[in-house]
């Protein structure tokens, strides 16, 4: 299938799309079938975005053979319509997203530690390992991604064919069963390349701060929980508040 506008460029918050067909759902909601969208679709741990088609809110976007299916609180009439993207979300899901390769390359690159698992919540992002990661090793691939985001190395997204992509080394788990057409690339400057569809910051630098929460033991190996830009930000302005009410009391 041909990409996405959203994956041709993520930064891209709204555009005039074909809305090819809309069916009313057993919940009460629709599905929108579009050819091409600005919303991304989940797949690849990242959840699917959320905004408006005419208007009308989107409550979630999925992948469909023919392109992507929007999941509307209202109808939308068959032809070209505005479709706005929930930046706010969009960009929590982009640092985090981009946060996760990161970390992922450097565990691999430096602790020998492989990624084998990744989900993208509301809340906290995690990683799964499939090895054991110490206090001073979680500590450690913290100082390492916060170096690398002051940096601000560039993050790029490029497309290539699959006999390219054949010939490449990379770590990447494969390409999905049935896989037609370009072969979609993230890399990040002097880090990593890696196969990937989802959406990302343009350098580094967009992503502020990584921090760590936890780590926990998780099926033989480590699931790490991790908080990227904002959800980071908020995290340590929480903390503060928590201080300060605390001294306040004493």
């Amino acid at each position: 299938m041909p990409l996405l506008s959203c994956q041709l460029d993520s930064t891209r918050r709204r555009g005039t799309f074909d809305v090819l067909s809309c069916t009313p759902r057993d919940d009460g909601l629709f599905d929108l079938l579009l050819a091409d969208s600005v919303l991304y679709p989940e797949g690849g741990g990242q959840p699917g975005d959320r905004g408006t088609v005419a208007g009308v809110a989107v409550r979630d976007t999925q992948p469909a053979p023919q392109g992507v299916r929007v999941i509307a609180e209202g109808p939308v009439d068959p032809g070209p319509h505005e479709v706005v993207v929930d930046w706010e979300r969009r960009f929590d899901h982009m640092q985090q997203h981009s946060a996760q390769h990161l970390l992922s390359a450097l565990a691999q690159d430096h602790l020998g530690l492989a990624t084998v698992g990744f989900h993208l919540g509301d809340d906290a992002t995690t990683i799964d390992l499939d090895g054991p990661l110490s206090a001073a090793q979680r500590d450690r691939l913290a100082a390492m991604a916060n170096d690398a985001i002051r940096q601000a190395r560039p993050v790029q997204a490029h497309v290539v064919s699959v006999e390219e992509y054949e010939g490449m080394a990379l770590r990447s788990r494969g390409l999905p069963e049935g896989h037609e057409g370009p072969v979609r690339l993230v890399s990040i400057e002097g880090v990593d390349v890696n196969t990937c569809g989802g959406t990302h910051v343009s350098h580094l630098g967009e992503l502020q701060l990584v921090h760590i929460a936890r780590v926990e033991r998780y099926k033989g190996g480590s699931r790490l929980h991790f908080l990227a830009g904002g959800r980071a930000l908020r995290a340590l302005d929480a903390a503060r508040d928590r201080d300060r009410a605390l001294s306040e009391r004493l």
